[in-house]
């Protein structure tokens, strides 16, 4: 394991003839690293990438901030990428400015613990303005995040997509992302406990089966001031439309229990589609 102590990493390059990578820290093969009281900005790519069963990140009091994207294509850009199996651990980090996914986790067997952790005005990509996602799970990884808040995203605040992805989120705030706080779709299992959702674009909580056993359990969960969205993905389809606390739809499953939903717009919770089923106990 490598040790990496009060440390500044900053301005990595991509390949000189290629233009690519460029990552500030690369964890890989099995290898270990602990980072402590480490500022990780202006790298291309990813700010720290881990790759690969058995290698293991563990990150203690860290930022990662304004990380670019590769000078190739233009595209990445994210603050942690944690992907094929390897497991990464944060604790008291920042993550800020960064471009296309604040902190990602992939692919079956990737473990992901975020305590203590601010994800913070995600930007898309230099050359595509269809992402911009503070958090991502999906393809079967597993997250577990404890005291987060997640805002200013330019699209969604969390992604989970795709059976076999678990998720459980606790005292988290999800706010002023651009258009939906959250996007549960095509088969993760998600819970929710002591959750803020406010002043989010669009939907603030979007749920959605498309064929799969998608579903998203929430307690003590608090949904208000959702805005109407500003331009979507394709065009201006979204423009001044929605503003929705919670949407079940395509045969999705949702159950929340102690919530409050307050001040959205166009519907406060809605269910839609065959298979679609919302419990709601004490809610108001």
């Amino acid at each position: 394991t490598v040790v990496l102590a009060d440390a500044v990493i900053r301005d990595t390059e991509g390949r000189e003839v290629a233009g690519l990578a460029g990552n500030g820290v690369e964890v890989a093969d099995g290898a270990g690293v602990d980072l402590l009281r480490t500022l990780i900005e202006r790298n291309r790519n990813a700010g720290i990438y881990v790759v690969e069963t058995g290698t293991v990140l563990t990150a203690t009091d860290v930022l990662v901030r304004l990380t670019r994207s590769q000078a190739r294509g233009g595209t990445h850009g994210r603050g942690l990428a944690v992907t094929t199996g390897a497991t990464a651990e944060v604790t008291r980090g920042w993550f800020e400015d960064n471009r296309e996914i604040g902190v990602s986790a992939a692919n079956s067997d990737t473990e992901l613990r975020l305590t203590d952790v601010r994800i913070r005005g995600t930007l898309p990509p230099e050359t595509d303005n269809g992402t911009g996602r503070g958090l991502q799970v999906q393809e079967g990884a597993t997250a577990v995040v404890t005291r987060c808040v997640i805002e200013r995203s330019a699209t969604i605040g969390i992604w989970a997509w795709e059976s076999g992805t678990v998720l459980h989120l606790e005292d988290l705030v999800v706010r002023d992302n651009e258009r939906r706080g959250i996007n549960v779709q095509q088969g993760p299992q998600v819970e929710l406990s002591r959750a803020l959702f406010e002043r989010n674009r669009g939907v603030a909580v979007f749920v959605a089966a498309d064929g799969t056993a998608t579903r998203l359990a929430a307690t003590d969960l608090v949904v208000r001031e959702t805005a109407c969205g500003d331009i979507g993905e394709t065009g201006e389809w979204l423009r001044d439309r929605f503003g929705r606390g919670l949407g079940v739809h395509a045969g999705g499953v949702a159950m929340v229990t102690r919530g409050l939903f307050e001040r959205n717009r166009d519907y406060a919770v809605v269910t839609t589609g065959t298979g679609s089923t919302l419990t709601l106990e004490d809610v108001v």
